[in-house]
């Protein structure tokens, strides 16, 4: 097994390695989400393409970054096409 490291910077950005980003078909503006159990073990739960339609508790995205992925979600969506 192949293991791929990443840096986490002041503002808790993260580059997902180009590997793991094909591997789990991640492109610009898809949202990821994670999941902690009981042990808080982490690990992807799953890769969003289209946030609106997908995402079943938007509760996620309650407080002051709703906006922002709202418009980099449509920015993206719209070069999509």
């Amino acid at each position: 097994m192949k293991k791929y490291v990443s840096r986490v910077y002041g503002n808790g950005a993260v580059i997902i390695p180009k590997k793991v980003r094909e591997v789990l078909k991640i492109e610009p503006g898809d949202i990821i989400i994670w999941k902690i159990d009981r042990k808080n073990n982490v690990a992807i739960l799953s890769v969003e393409k289209d946030i609106l339609s997908n995402i079943h508790d938007m509760s996620l995205f309650k407080g002051k970054w709703t906006e922002k992925i709202y418009r980099d979600y449509m920015s993206i969506k719209k070069t999509r096409k």
